[in-house]
């Protein structure tokens, strides 16, 4: 209803996963974004990305950052 297509609604559920999974480790979701997606660029393709998930980060990991940097 909200989402105007298939695909948006996938994407949607990804997303919202994404978020409540931070949530349920303690991370608030904004920061720990900020944290994977500054990281993300600097990983060699195909490398393996588990390390920047929610579950194996404890909120000392994701220092809040400065919204403004």
């Amino acid at each position: 209803m909200f989402a105007h297509s298939v695909h948006g609604a996938q994407d949607s559920v990804v997303l919202y996963s994404l978020v409540e999974t931070a949530k349920a480790n303690r991370l608030e979701p904004y920061p720990w974004f900020r944290y994977v997606l500054t990281r993300l660029p600097q990983l060699e393709k195909g490398a393996c990305v588990k390390h920047l998930l929610p579950m194996n980060l404890v909120p000392d990991d994701v220092k809040v950052m400065d919204y403004f940097q």
